[in-house]
């Protein structure tokens, strides 16, 4: 073989080489860009419809139904809700008095900075199975509220500004972005894939959701029950978010 074949040779791998790296490389900077676009209007402080909203024991319907809970889910998560209170109030606080990150946990669950509770508690409240699929914690058996290692590398900051900030935010945001991320399909939201679509053709639909992720409906009653019992817990006066 020639030396003029072997120089051609080089070249064209390469070339290919080049071209497979930079096909790579535009892959990664779309979805980064995707994920860094939803989190800038965070950032820049685009408003929270439900910004106003307060947890309390008064106010429980009242935020469910805002978060886009049907009346049946809302009276069923009412149940679990007033259920969870009976039976863990004082393992809430325990586990309030014994966090090991509590800075964190404030984050998470005082609305300070980026995400409000809504979504940041799922930071601590919802877990990783072997398999891969999450849940909300077992309260009964919880010792510590832990930052779960699924939620430090997940888009939860993205799912929320690209659902809750948008120019036309639909009715059932909040049930419909937990519901991603419960069931791990961020992307399919940040993509405005069915059933996190705009349209006709890639259409947004709870009906769809919970045709495609079996028992995330229970997951989801479970969570907001759960999450709202322990975020009035911790924003009353005698709560960690009372000194942060």
């Amino acid at each position: 073989m020639s030396a003029r074949t072997w120089v051609v040779g080089a070249a064209l791998v390469a070339f290919a080489s080049v071209n497979v790296y930079l096909l790579w490389q535009e892959e990664q900077n779309y979805f980064s860009k995707l994920q860094t676009t939803a989190e800038g209007r965070v950032l820049a402080g685009e408003t929270d419809p439900l910004l106003g909203l307060r947890f309390s024991s008064s106010q429980r319907e009242t935020n469910l139904l805002a978060f886009g809970l049907s009346e049946a889910q809302t009276a069923e998560a009412m149940k679990r809700l007033r259920d969870y209170e009976d039976r863990y109030t004082d393992r809430i606080k325990f586990l309030f008095e014994n966090a090991g990150d509590r800075e964190s946990l404030e984050q998470a669950l005082c609305g300070q900075a980026g995400v409000r509770p809504r979504y940041g508690a799922l930071r601590f409240l919802v877990e990783e199975e072997k398999n891969g699929s999450r849940r909300p914690i077992n309260l009964q058996r919880a010792t510590k509220l832990e930052w779960q290692e699924w939620s430090k590398a997940a888009p939860i900051s993205a799912v929320y500004a690209e659902v809750e900030l948008a120019d036309e935010r639909k009715e059932d945001a909040t049930l419909m972005g937990i519901a991603a991320i419960l069931a791990g399909r961020e992307q399919d939201v940040l993509e405005k894939n069915s059933p996190w679509g705009p349209g006709l053709t890639q259409r947004w639909s709870f009906a769809s959701v919970t045709e495609e992720v079996p028992g995330i409906e229970d997951k989801l009653l479970k969570y907001f029950a759960a999450m709202h019992l322990i975020v009035e817990l911790a924003t009353n006066e005698a709560g960690i978010c009372a000194g942060a």
